[in-house]
């Protein structure tokens, strides 16, 4: 979620659901000052229901400047679309883990192999930059 005073953060669905409700409501240690350097993130989150391992992949960062473009490719060569607000991009994907490629203006860097993520497989963050 983008804010236009410079600021940013990761909503979930479910946290999302409960801002509109009023159950719960961000605080100021809830959100990241955009900084321009390109700090990006990729995580695997549950699915409703019984699921074993991690099948939801989003992905997210900022972006150096207005309109700097992004690319994300996957291993198996699909390109998920990918959406910007204000300096933050997004995109997401579904199924078992894959490595991903991401190209954000003139910097890319790709996520970790399976074998290097922790058991669990969650909040996996950018292991090369090139």
């Amino acid at each position: 979620m983008w804010h236009r005073s410079g600021f940013w953060r990761i909503v979930l669905p479910d946290q999302w659901a409960d801002e509109q409700t009023g159950q719960w409501l961000p605080d100021v240690t809830d959100w990241d000052r955009w900084t321009g350097l390109n700090t990006n993130v990729v995580r695997g989150e549950y699915p409703p229901g019984n699921a074993q391992r991690p099948t939801w992949w989003p992905a997210c960062g900022e972006l150096p400047s207005v309109g700097a473009s992004v690319h994300v490719a996957l291993a198996d060569l699909t390109e998920p679309p990918v959406e910007t607000v204000g300096l933050v991009w997004g995109c997401e994907w579904a199924g078992d883990y894959q490595q991903a490629t991401v190209r954000v203006g003139d910097d890319q860097w790709t996520t970790a192999r399976r074998e290097m993520l922790n058991p669990a497989g969650l909040r996996m963050s950018t292991e090369t930059k090139g």
